[in-house]
């Protein structure tokens, strides 16, 4: 088996791979005569920088797609692949990059064949050796990837409430939809400003760019943008009608629809907006928020509200030292810490964290007895903050050696969440 990057004028096999393993619809021989046509010029924009338009951003530099395939050892067949995106990401105050992992598959008849381990190895070195510290996906399996160094992601709520369970308040502010021609600019604004102290969220130039309200209309689906007394745009929503009279407002694969607040008060407008606006034609609205903003309070009657804790995704540190590098630590204080990485070698070992605010953390490899020991998914849970201290006791995988350590000032809740779909 061998193991390469796929170029541009070679992208109709990867899109073969996933049509078969996903059955989903292609036409093989337009995909492969418009990758065969690739000029010089497409070739080196394929993989050449993603963006060179400002504001400039970690992922830049990088091409914005790499995929990686396993051949048979003659190089004539392929087994499988993978697509690894390159993002630019927050994490506690950085922008930093993240591999983000899509089109997992590997034909039927190569299954169980360790394709995709040799693809994930492959694809995990080239992002340590690029310096990207994160790695995310959407498993099929949690169990499956697990064993990658893989863990949990951060947990999401699903609301489900009936539109006469709500009582928003009514705020001063215009509420304005969007239509064919409109600018779309104030979409970016509010999403970034939304998620800028979430970890791994995607920092973005443009909220979508596949985003066009032409084509929203047309598969009944409307945007609506709420501006404060100011002018200030601070919350927008994207919604289709259900069968059952719903108002669906959330991010999937199959819809990227959106409910975005930057703050209490357009909470509280856009709600109140939909609930006087919509009953008429609406029994109920649905909408996904990060576990850590409780919308509790605006919902007159709970038994008319139900709340579904989702997984959102997985996550996996690539490059240890530089997550410790960035991490924020609290107050003072030095912390030795043993990781067990399956597949990066480079990351295990025991590493010294010294840390002091205001001041950059120190890090770096040593002999030193640890004051815990851990595998790469659950510390990739604690410092991304998707755990704490508290949940230590839940990971039959991590043994804490010395009680007394700092542990609390390194591995503490933080806000993370990832609204990117790949």
């Amino acid at each position: 088996m061998k193991v390469k990057l796929l170029e541009g004028n070679e992208m109709y096999l990867a899109k073969m791979v996933q049509a078969v393993a996903f059955e989903w619809d292609m036409d093989y021989q337009k995909e492969k005569e418009a990758c065969e046509a690739m000029t010089e010029d497409d070739l080196a924009k394929f993989s050449g920088p993603q963006s060179m338009e400002a504001p400039a951003l970690p992922s830049d530099p990088f091409r914005k797609i790499k995929s990686w395939a396993a051949f048979s050892d003659d190089g004539k067949q392929i087994l499988g692949d993978m697509n690894v995106y390159t993002y630019t990401v927050n994490f506690d105050g950085h922008q930093t990059l993240m591999g983000g992992y899509g089109g997992v598959s590997t034909l039927p008849t190569f299954r169980r064949g360790g394709v995709i381990r040799a693809c994930m190895t492959a694809s995990l070195e080239d992002l340590y050796q690029t310096g990207c510290p994160f790695a995310f996906l959407y498993p099929f399996s949690r169990a499956y990837y697990r064993q990658f160094g893989f863990e949990n992601g951060p947990r999401a709520c699903n609301w489900v409430i009936e539109l006469d369970a709500l009582k928003p308040q009514k705020i001063p502010g215009t509420m304005r939809q969007l239509l064919p021609g409109d600018d779309l600019s104030p979409l970016t604004k509010i999403y970034n400003a939304f998620y800028q102290n979430y970890n791994l969220a995607v920092v973005r130039k443009k909220y979508d760019p596949e985003l066009m309200v032409e084509k929203l209309i047309q598969e009944h689906r409307y945007l609506y943008v709420w501006y404060n007394e100011s002018g200030e745009p601070r919350g927008f929503f994207i919604a289709k009608k259900t069968e059952n009279r719903r108002m669906d407002c959330c991010t999937t694969f199959w819809l990227k629809n959106a409910f975005i607040a930057l703050d209490s008060q357009a909470f509280h407008a856009m709600l109140h907006f939909i609930r006087n606006t919509f009953s008429a034609d609406y029994d109920s609205l649905t909408l996904t928020v990060p576990e850590n903003l409780h919308i509790e309070p605006l919902i007159s009657e709970g038994n008319k509200a139900q709340c579904n804790v989702q997984l959102n995704g997985m996550a996996r540190i690539v490059h240890v030292e530089k997550a410790l590098e960035m991490c924020r630590c609290k107050v003072e204080g030095c912390l030795y810490i043993q990781v067990e990485d399956p597949v990066l070698s480079q990351n295990s070992g025991v590493w010294k964290l010294s840390f002091s605010t205001g001041k950059p953390n120190q890090v770096e490899k040593c002999q030193s007895q640890p004051d815990i020991t851990l595998p790469i998914g659950d510390l990739t849970s604690l410092l991304c903050g998707m755990r704490d201290v508290e949940d230590i006791a839940f990971m039959p995988q991590t043994i804490v050696h010395h009680p007394d350590a700092p542990l609390e000032q390194v591995f503490y809740r933080k806000p993370c969440h990832v609204l990117e779909l790949f």
